[in-house]
């Protein structure tokens, strides 16, 4: 096997990896290791198509990229924003009992993000 085989096998792999993972139920398309095994998956299979000079394909996985990048960037800016407004909280003097709300959006955010899996 070439350099190029051994780097598309491994791309293939991650990409197959998620898609199972996805139909088994054991990963929503929401969720960061989705978005990653898809993001690494594809960048292998580019890079290895690029190598090959298959430039159609080149094209097709830099696109998977961008679009598998979108759900990330989305919850980025909500973890942001949520961190933000729980900063402003701070600065009021005594926590109001929306404040604490926000605080409790936070925790969620980062639950979700990380898929951290909560007690029963």
């Amino acid at each position: 096997m070439t350099y190029p085989d051994i780097i598309a096998s491994i791309g293939v792999t991650l990409l197959l990896i998620g898609f199972f993972l996805n139909l088994r139920k054991i990963l929503s398309t929401d969720s960061v290791a989705y978005s990653i095994l898809n993001i690494l998956g594809a960048g292998l299979c580019g890079i290895s198509s690029y190598m090959i000079s298959f430039y159609p394909f080149v094209i097709l996985e830099s696109v998977w990229v961008v679009v598998a990048m979108a759900p990330l960037l989305k919850k980025m800016f909500h973890v942001k924003h949520a961190l933000r407004s729980l900063r402003q909280a701070q600065w009021v003097k005594g926590i109001e009992p929306a404040e604490m709300q926000n605080a409790k959006v936070v925790n969620n955010c980062f639950i979700k993000i990380l898929d951290v899996p909560r007690g029963t």
